[in-house]
């Protein structure tokens, strides 16, 4: 199951990029909002002026949404391949996702407040942490399914032991062909 979750963690982060990431305010007054996307593309946004104008501004893609959105097609894309690789890579470009979000947050953050001394105040959207938390659950998941990899029980069809069984629960020796303990009843698969 968890490899099914790996494809939709990563689709979901790509979505997210079309949602509000960054909302501009200056002096309490809505000034813009970025999508994840503008922030990877860049845009023009009207720059409110005296007098009630308005000036077009040109506003320059930021180089890590750029690589946190080719992180998100980097995890879709590995997210399709077979299980170890799936796992490792899902888990490292989450883990690089995480990190190129925090600093995108970070070097936009003192821009604004080297550019603008203070005056402008940013929040950041639902996609921001929505991608966020899905960079994490894709950590979390291949971190689960890696576990869930190494810690493959042992069926009893293919179980080469020829010595005796034991109870887990209470130590009685038990049968090799009996499915519960004799002494307390507990499971022995």
């Amino acid at each position: 199951m968890p490899h099914k979750l790996s494809p939709m963690i990563f689709g979901i982060v790509l979505v997210c990029f079309l949602l509000p990431f960054v909302n501009v305010s200056c002096s309490g007054q809505h000034v813009a909002t970025f999508s994840g996307l503008q922030l990877v593309t860049g845009t023009t946004v009207n720059e409110p002026g005296l007098f009630g104008t308005s000036q077009p501004r040109k506003v320059k893609g930021e180089m890590l949404a750029v690589l946190a959105f080719l992180s998100g097609i980097a995890g879709l894309v590995f997210s399709f391949s077979a299980g170890r690789v799936r796992n490792l890579a899902s888990s490292v470009i989450g883990f690089v996702g995480v990190i190129l979000l925090f600093l995108m947050k970070s070097k936009i953050d003192k821009d604004v407040l080297r550019q603008t001394g203070g005056v402008v105040h940013l929040d950041y959207g639902l996609g921001y942490y929505l991608a966020l938390l899905l960079f994490i659950a894709a950590i979390a998941v291949s971190v689960y399914s890696i576990m869930q990899e190494k810690n493959i029980p042992v069926s009893p069809i293919n179980n080469k032991s020829t010595g005796p069984k034991f109870c887990v629960q209470c130590g009685a020796k038990a049968e090799s062909s009996s499915a519960y303990c004799s002494e307390c009843g507990h499971s022995m698969t």
